[in-house]
């Protein structure tokens, strides 16, 4: 009929993104990073997150000095197993004893195994994840207490005898100390004597 004639239709492409790898991040952090000698107690914080696209399982959480952090008193959130959903992260906190000299860095490194979760049951292969933390031991000076007595107290004049005791005590919190010499200002070295050294 020389009438003009068009047809159209359309179609929707979708583009879905490649899945994930499943895998694990930890970070480890310690608080306080400094201690002073000899040391006290520090708490570490463990941070573990699901970057993938799939749930994981925590299967186990070790630590090279501390062993099994769910098994430290007062621990929080280092029970294994436990599941992470995709996206998501958990945290483990414990506390534990430091010790060291000055200038000491005791660093301790966390490792945790995972698996990935399909209809709630471990996939292969396994996932592991580490990091470790630090706590450096700073010095504290060295300090001695001396006290000094005489016996009597007291004399009528024109005076006498006196006997003098000193003590010399070591409040260092840490260091052992080395007495070197033993003076009185009227009485000079006391080496020698009473029974001064």
């Amino acid at each position: 009929d020389g009438q003009p004639v068009s047809a159209s239709d359309s179609a929707i492409v979708q583009v879905v993104a490649d899945p994930v790898p499943p895998a694990i991040e930890v970070v480890k952090l310690a608080i306080p990073r400094t201690l002073p000698e000899p040391g006290g107690q520090a708490a570490y914080l463990v941070q573990i997150a699901n970057v993938s696209s799939v749930p994981v399982r925590i299967t186990a959480i070790a630590d090279n000095l501390y062993g099994n952090p769910g098994a430290i008193s007062g621990n929080v959130g280092c029970v294994t197993p436990f599941d992470i959903t995709a996206g998501a992260r958990r945290f483990c906190r414990f506390r534990a004893a430091v010790s060291g000299d000055d200038g000491d860095a005791i660093t301790d490194t966390v490792t945790v195994q995972a698996c990935s979760l399909a209809n709630g049951q471990c996939q292969d292969p396994a996932l592991t994840g580490s990091d470790d933390a630090t706590v450096t031991i700073t010095g504290t000076p060295a300090t001695i207490l001396v006290q000094k007595d005489a016996l009597p107290p007291t004399l009528t004049e024109p005076g006498g005898a006196v006997t003098f005791t000193a003590e010399v005590r070591n409040t260092s919190i840490a260091d052992t100390v080395t007495l070197n010499r033993l003076a009185d200002d009227i009485y000079g070295n006391l080496a020698g004597r009473g029974d001064c050294v």
